[in-house]
């Protein structure tokens, strides 16, 4: 038997508020489900046995925060990305989610897309792209310092999938045995 697990890397309190507030408004506004900033730096099936925290204790031992630069602001047809603030590549997260992907029971084809999504909510392109056009992007790098591993059923599709998430473990960068 498995679960679904999604490792989160989780902006630093500064930041995190800024954009959790960003997020509980747009939420609102578009009666939309509520969720953490992140951004999704590995996902797939994982045995109930495999332990989320010593993959990341694993993939991110040494690394102790990660900055990341808005490229832009994008809106694309996935549920989970309705509206979401692209971030140029990093080196940094690319070796991250490869080791994690070495270390997983069951290796998953999760491609990194460093992205940190503003609103879950199914709607038409022309009232994204609108809305797209209201956000100001943040001018300065965004600094990361913990890794979330969240539980669910599967790819969040709905509201309902998204409010089923469950946090199965937090650690801040550095902590990292």
């Amino acid at each position: 038997m498995s679960r679904y697990v999604s490792y989160w890397l989780v902006p630093a309190m500064a930041p995190r508020s800024f954009l959790q507030e960003c997020i509980a408004t747009l939420a609102q506004v578009h009666q939309a489900p509520f969720f953490v900033p992140h951004v999704t730096i590995y996902s797939g099936e994982s045995p109930l046995g495999e332990d989320p925290l010593e993959i990341i204790d694993q993939s991110l031992r040494g690394v102790q925060q990660v900055t990341l630069q808005v490229q832009s602001i994008l809106s694309a047809d996935a549920f989970t990305k309705t509206l979401f603030l692209q971030f140029y590549p990093s080196e940094v997260l690319s070796r991250v989610t490869e080791q994690m992907r070495r270390i997983s029971a069951k290796p998953s084809p999760y491609v990194l897309d460093p992205h940190l999504s503003l609103l879950y909510k199914h709607m038409d392109a022309q009232d994204k792209r609108a809305l797209a056009a209201t956000i100001r992007l943040p001018t300065s790098p965004v600094l990361f310092d913990a890794v979330w591993a969240i539980a669910a059923d599967g790819i969040p599709r709905t509201a309902e999938d998204v409010l089923g998430w469950e946090v199965v473990c937090v650690r801040r960068l550095g902590e990292a045995l």
